[in-house]
């Protein structure tokens, strides 16, 4: 009897701690993708919780767009090695570090980024276990592909 009652209460710890990970009905994964560049791209709800970071990173997730409020962390040299990218660290709300890599060979430079301020981007998210990065946020030259964009100091760069 006292095995019986201790594996019930063991069943009852573990269907908790499973429910605290998973995200409610309402928000299980139905999106589609918004386009057709965006077929067979992993998609993710609207997120009911205010860092999309924290859960694309937590999902191991690649090949997402994520639209992110976000704090810029630090400046870094521009990566000048074949399409030239403006390149920065962005600190979301839970803390998670990642690396924006802005193709400014398509869309404008971002001037005058100071690390502290908030920025709000969209682009496509790849973990890492470093934090992730954030690219492809810019137009899509081709129409080939989803569209993200940098919101800073009140404009928009794509």
């Amino acid at each position: 009897m006292q095995r019986r009652t201790l594996l019930a209460v063991a069943t009852v710890v573990i269907l908790l701690a499973a429910r605290a990970w998973l995200p409610p009905p309402e928000a299980e994964p139905t999106a589609q993708p918004a386009s057709a560049a965006d077929a067979g791209r992993q998609v993710l709800p609207d997120l009911p919780e205010a860092d999309p970071v924290a859960h694309a990173y937590a999902a191991k997730a690649r090949d997402i767009f994520l639209t992110v409020d976000a704090t810029v962390d630090k400046l870094l040299r521009d990566d000048d090695n074949g399409d030239r990218h403006q390149r920065f660290l962005i600190r979301s709300p839970d803390g998670i570090r990642v690396l924006v890599a802005h193709n400014i060979d398509i869309a404008p430079r971002v001037p005058d980024l100071e690390a502290g301020q908030p920025i709000r981007l969209r682009g496509e998210y790849i973990w890492n276990d470093k934090g992730g990065i954030l690219h492809w946020t810019h137009h899509a030259p081709r129409g080939d592909h989803a569209e993200g964009w940098i919101e800073y100091g009140g404009r928009r760069y794509r």
